[in-house]
């Protein structure tokens, strides 16, 4: 039943493509390297900043790791960059982006994929990652003025960590956001699709 339900992708790639998918490659193990990945499911704005650290928006994020494998049941003599985010996981094959789910399989052309950058602030309140940089410091409570409420006894700093926030959308309706720990690291990844 396992071997029925196996498809095997054989790539023989010209030169130039090939030299291009090791270079996508190399960019995507430079992001997989990074110290912690997280893929943002929802984001919410935030009615009670006073006891949200100051944040105006609230992230729900799940750590992940990014690998090289393929989807299962599929057979391929190369190795594929993959990314999950939330139920389904992009594998980046070299005619396309393959987007895989539990009961379901699409496909997003290169030339409909659209990745955007861009750095944001994060207050950490869970322990900043040893690659990220920490561009400032608030208070679990903040008063008005941005200095600790004094009226809170347990009122501890909290680090505000600077991420690189990639989101990957096409006209088909992918629309999908990661955060990586390090900056700068996925900006070779874009230019390499």
């Amino acid at each position: 039943d396992h071997m029925r339900k196996t498809t095997v992708l054989m790539y023989d790639l010209e030169p130039d493509a090939e030299r291009l998918f090791h270079e996508l490659h190399n960019s995507f193990e430079a992001m997989a390297r990074c110290s912690a990945a997280w893929h943002i499911s929802s984001q919410g704005n935030v009615t009670d900043w006073k006891r949200n650290a100051g944040a105006g928006k609230l992230l729900d994020r799940k750590k992940i790791n990014l690998s090289s494998k393929n989807p299962p049941y599929v057979k391929s003599n190369i190795s594929t960059p993959s990314i999950p985010v939330g139920k389904q996981t992009l594998y980046f094959f070299p005619d396309k982006v393959i987007v895989y789910e539990a009961n379901s399989v699409g496909a997003v052309s290169y030339e409909n994929l659209v990745i955007k950058l861009r750095e944001a602030q994060f207050i950490e309140d869970q322990g900043v990652p040893s690659d990220s940089k920490v561009v400032g410091k608030t208070w679990r409570f903040v008063n008005k003025q941005g200095g600790p409420d004094r009226r809170f006894n347990n009122n501890r700093e909290i680090p505000i960590a600077l991420y690189e926030e990639v989101n990957f959308t096409s006209a088909t309706g992918l629309n999908e956001r990661i955060q990586l720990s390090k900056t700068g690291v996925a900006q070779k990844f874009k230019e390499n699709i």
